[in-house]
C-alpha cells in the first residue's frame, strides 16, 4: 500500500488495560484503521509514563500488572485521519490524540516515480507499520493462546507451527513469551527457525536429535524460546526413557524429549534399536530398567511398528507406543505401525496417534512426575515401584 504524498501521522495515547467491545482498545483501533482503509497502523508499548490523571505507569519487574502506556500510530491523509478520529472518539474514554506531518525516508521496495520524488521512493514508516499490523491481526483474529493451561493441567500449550504462516507463528510466539516467559513450538520449518532466530536472538533451544542440537536443513525442529534463564524448567525427579526403532523416527521422538525435559523430567535416549537388529536393544533396556531405572518408556517406531510390543513384553513399567509416519506402500505413513501397536497382545502398552510426539511426551511426563512425587514422599521407606524385579535380565 502506498502512502499519499501529503501524508500525516496520527498518534493516540491510551492505557494497556483500556478495552472496547470485549477486546483491548489498541487492538480494536488497529482493526478499525484497517477497515477504514488507512495506509498503515502500529502499536507501541511504553516502559513508563503518565496521562491526564497523573497516575504513573511503569514496567518494573515487581509491578508487571501495572497498566502500561500504549501509543497507536496511524498514517494517511489528514482528511482521512480526522474522519477516522471522529468515528472512534466515543470508544476512547480517556486518552490523547496528536497529528503531525512525518518526514519520509527512502527505504524498502520502490513505488512509481512522482513529480517531486524520483524512482525508488517509499515511506519506510508504512513498511514497519504494516508488518506490525499483520502480526497483530493474525493473533487477534485467528488465535487465542491458552495462557493458563500449564497452571490447570501441568502441561503448557505447544504451538503447532505446521500449516501456519511465519508471521502467524511469530505473533503467537511473542504473545505467549510475553505472558509466560517461555514458548514451545513443534514442527518448525527451516525458514521459520531462521525467522525465530532473528526475532528472538540468543533465546532459542532447538532439538531434532537431542545428541545433535543443530537440526538438519530439511528436518522439522522442536523449539523452545525463553525470556531468560529464570524460565528454565525446575527438575522434578521424574525419569523418562525414549527409544526409537530407527534413525528416521528421531524427529518425532524429539518432540517427546523436549516436552518431558520442559516438564522437569530427566530423559535417557537410545536410538536405532529396532527389531531388525534386536541385539541393539539389550544394553539400553538394561540401563533404563536396572542401573538407571526410569518411570516410563516412550518407544517410537514406523514401518511395522513392532518395537513397542517387544519392549512392553519385557519390562514392568508403563510403555507408550509412538507410531511414526515412516514407511511406504500399503500401510505406509504410519498406518501399519499404529494398527500393529493397537493390536498388541503385550499388556501395559498405551498408544498415541501417528507422529504425536507431544502427546506421548505429555503422558510420559505426567506418569514420571507423579512417580517422583511418590518417591519424595516416601524417602524414609522402601523405594516405590520396586515391588518386584523387572522381567528383563
Amino acid at each position: 500500500m502506498v502512502l499519499p504524498q501529503e501524508g500525516c501521522l496520527l498518534r493516540i495515547f491510551i492505557g494497556e488495560s483500556d478495552r472496547h467491545e470485549g477486546r483491548p482498545l489498541y487492538e480494536w483501533l488497529v482493526i478499525q484503521a484497517r477497515a477504514h482503509g488507512l495506509a498503515g497502523a502500529t502499536v507501541l508499548r511504553g516502559l513508563m509514563g503518565f496521562g491526564a490523571n497523573s497516575r504513573i505507569h511503569t514496567f518494573k519487574i515487581n509491578r508487571l500488572s501495572e497498566d502500561l502506556p500504549i501509543v497507536v500510530e496511524m498514517v494517511d491523509t489528514r482528511e482521512k485521519l480526522e474522519t477516522f478520529l471522529a468515528t472512534v472518539d466515543s470508544a476512547i474514554k480517556e486518552g490523547l490524540a496528536t497529528m503531525e506531518k512525518p518526514r519520509s525516508a527512502s527505504i524498502g521496495a520502490p513505488t512509481p516515480a512522482t513529480p517531486d520524488r524520483g524512482p525508488g521512493w517509499y515511506d519506510g514508516m508504512v513498511v514497519c507499520m504494516m508488518s506490525h499490523l499483520d502480526a497483530l491481526l493474525a493473533l487477534s483474529e485467528i488465535a487465542q493462546p491458552d495462557y493458563t493451561r500449564a497452571a490447570r493441567t501441568g502441561v503448557p500449550e505447544v504451538i503447532l507451527a505446521d500449516r501456519k504462516s511465519i508471521a502467524q507463528n511469530l505473533a503467537i510466539a511473542a504473545a505467549v513469551l510475553e505472558h509466560e516467559g517461555r514458548v514451545i513450538l513443534s514442527r518448525v520449518s527451516p525458514d521459520l527457525l531462521t525467522a525465530l532466530q532473528e526475532r528472538f536472538p540468543g533465546q532459542l533451544d532447538t532439538e531434532t536429535n537431542p545428541t545433535h542440537p543443530a537440526p538438519p536443513a530439511t528436518s522439522p525442529a522442536t523449539v523452545v524460546v525463553r525470556r531468560d534463564h529464570a524460565h528454565r524448567p525446575r527438575p522434578t525427579g521424574g525419569q523418562v526413557g525414549v527409544l526409537t526403532a530407527g534413525t528416521s523416527d528421531i524427529p518425532v521422538a524429539a518432540e517427546a524429549v523436549v516436552l518431558c525435559r520442559e516438564l522437569g523430567c530427566q530423559v535417557q535416549t537410545a536410538y536405532d534399536v529396532g527389531v531388525a537388529g534386536l541385539h541393539r536393544l539389550q544394553e539400553p533396556l538394561r540401563t533404563m530398567t536396572r542401573s538407571r531405572p526410569v518411570d516410563v518408556l516412550i518407544v517410537a517406531a514406523g514401518m511395522d511398528g513392532a518395537l513397542p510390543s517387544v519392549v512392553a513384553g519385557l519390562v514392568e513399567i508403563p510403555v507408550i507406543g509412538l507410531p511414526t509416519s515412516v514407511g511406504y506402500g500399503l500401510g505406509g505413513n504410519g498406518v501399519a505401525a499404529l494398527l500393529s501397536m493397537l493390536q498388541s497382545c503385550a499388556p501395559g502398552l498405551a498408544v498415541v496417534n501417528i507422529d504425536n510426539g507431544i502427546g506421548a511426551g505429555a503422558m510420559a511426563a505426567r506418569i514420571a512426575n507423579r512417580a517422583a512425587t511418590h518417591r519424595n514422599q516416601n524417602q524414609a521407606g522402601d523405594h516405590p515401584g520396586k515391588t518386584g524385579e523387572s522381567g528383563w535380565r
